[in-house]
């Protein structure tokens, strides 16, 4: 990466970057056929087998010129993409060389809080995307390669407000982001009357991704040195793609909203009060033939910290989930309920000494479900449920230890 600046005058100014990148990948299937001698499968064969190579050597130069007035701030300028791609074969097709070149638009813009960016990019399909043998190691859904597949134009820009009022102790933050694709990289599905499932990936230009939050913390102060804490907002996803499955087709449209609201009151850090809320829905939309499908769900979180007696630091936390649609119902609801205490000792509280018990009411599980193509899907994990820990703690820097307990310090041994 170099970058070279020079001033046109008191308020523009003229700025290149250039970069250089080199990358390499590898993607290997190897199919092995019956050998009748013993009966095990260790001929290779050839035709259902490939190891696909990549070597990638990418050159951007951006060239921008830069404008200040006043509160604004003005950049605009063009990147200049040499993309050379090698691709290996190793049996079928041999070498196989790429090369593209591109000129794309930069713009960036400031002006007070506010600030926004747009740009464009190139990038080519994966290794995986291309591989030319199919992919049968599940016997259900056969994946296939697209050697003909076109690299993605990617547009982005986002825009972002932060506002921050401290005389109020008070701050705002709102961003926006956004991608829509030229010759995006989508699959296209078959699947028969048995339910064997093959998978081909195509262009498309339906996909769209959007991207937004919004942060709003005001904290209150009183003469005790205690204080009260608010946090709300909200994180919005849209993901727009095409789907189709053998003769039908449709848009997919799926919204994931999650609004929150936290609360938290601290009593000069001798006892601490936190609470959290936050719904989150998913909802999947077709333009045609597949059912909609929508799925939600509850988390709740409450924190108690005590400092007191001296040395002593007592904390518990509950945890509530609640997920719809869970394939049993006994998975729907989830409490956690974690409780500890730490004795901290030694030369400026360098030490600190924790017992800890984990999931009291040994409900703990990983469990999650999202709704998209025509497909809902339920994720189960293995996961520790109740148990007692026992840790010793020396901090060995020479800063001043912070302040234990809480959340964010309730897992660091």
């Amino acid at each position: 990466l170099v970058t070279f600046n020079t001033p046109i005058s008191k308020s523009s100014k003229f700025k290149i970057i250039y970069n250089l990148l080199f990358g390499n990948g590898k993607d290997t299937l190897n199919t092995y056929s019956k050998n009748p001698a013993n009966n095990s499968y260790d001929i290779l064969n050839q035709t259902l087998s490939n190891a696909f190579r990549r070597n990638s050597i990418k050159n951007s130069l951006t060239s921008s010129w830069i404008k200040n007035i006043k509160d604004l701030s003005l950049s605009v300028g063009v990147t200049f993409t040499a993309l050379n791609l090698l691709n290996d074969f190793r049996f079928n097709q041999g070498n196989e060389n790429k090369k593209y070149f591109n000129v794309f638009p930069v713009i960036n813009i400031d002006w007070k809080e506010f600030s926004f960016s747009y740009n464009k990019s190139l990038v080519p399909p994966s290794i995986t995307e291309l591989q030319i043998v199919p992919d049968n190691t599940n016997s259900l859904n056969n994946i296939l390669g697209n050697p003909l597949l076109k690299p993605s134009f990617v547009n982005n820009f986002s825009i972002n407000y932060f506002k921050n009022i401290p005389s109020k102790s008070m701050y705002i933050n709102l961003y926006f982001n956004g991608y829509f694709y030229e010759d995006g990289i989508t699959r296209v599905k078959t699947i028969d009357q048995n339910g064997y499932q093959t998978s081909l990936p195509i262009n498309s230009d339906y996909l769209q991704n959007y991207f937004t939050f919004l942060t709003i913390n005001k904290q209150v102060k009183f003469k005790n040195k205690s204080s009260l804490n608010f946090t709300s907002g909200y994180n919005f996803n849209f993901n727009q793609s095409y789907l189709q499955i053998n003769k039908e087709q449709s848009v997919v449209k799926i919204y994931n909203i999650a609004p929150y609201l936290r609360f938290g009151y601290n009593a000069n850090d001798i006892y601490e009060l936190n609470f959290a809320i936050k719904p989150e829905f998913n909802f999947t939309r077709y333009t045609n033939y597949f059912e909609n499908k929508n799925v939600s769900r509850l988390i709740l979180n409450s924190e108690f910290v005590l400092r007191w007696p001296k040395n002593f630091v007592i904390e518990s936390s509950y945890d509530y989930k609640q997920i719809s649609q869970t394939s049993t119902d006994n998975r729907k609801y989830v409490s956690l309920l974690n409780a500890g205490i730490t004795y901290v000792f030694l030369k400026q509280k360098k030490g600190q000494l924790k017992f800890y018990w984990y999931d009291i009411l040994n409900q703990n599980i990983s469990i999650s479900r999202i709704a998209s193509d025509n497909i809902i899907t339920e994720r189960i994990g293995n996961v520790l449920t109740r148990y007692f820990l026992v840790t010793f703690s020396y901090n060995i820097s020479s800063f001043k230890t912070e302040k234990v307990g809480g959340r964010s310090s309730l897992f660091l041994f």
